[in-house]
């Protein structure tokens, strides 16, 4: 089970929620729509912090995109 309190899963988490809010941003949304979309498993990549958060990109790119 992930600790919310650690600086990592809050430094990720935000990145997810800045990513989520950018979708509906004009200037921002063609740049998080490929975040969500890249099939890159870098750090940092959309499916790297997926799983650093316990979630499954999947999921979560059929809900969003």
């Amino acid at each position: 089970m992930l600790n919310p309190a650690t600086p990592e899963i809050a430094l990720w988490t935000a990145v997810m929620s800045r990513a989520l809010l950018d979708l509906n941003v004009p200037e921002e949304s063609v740049s998080a729509r490929r975040w969500f979309g890249a099939d890159s498993q870098g750090i940092g990549s959309f499916t790297w912090v997926c799983h650093s958060l316990d979630l499954d990109p999947v999921a979560v790119r059929e809900r969003l995109l």
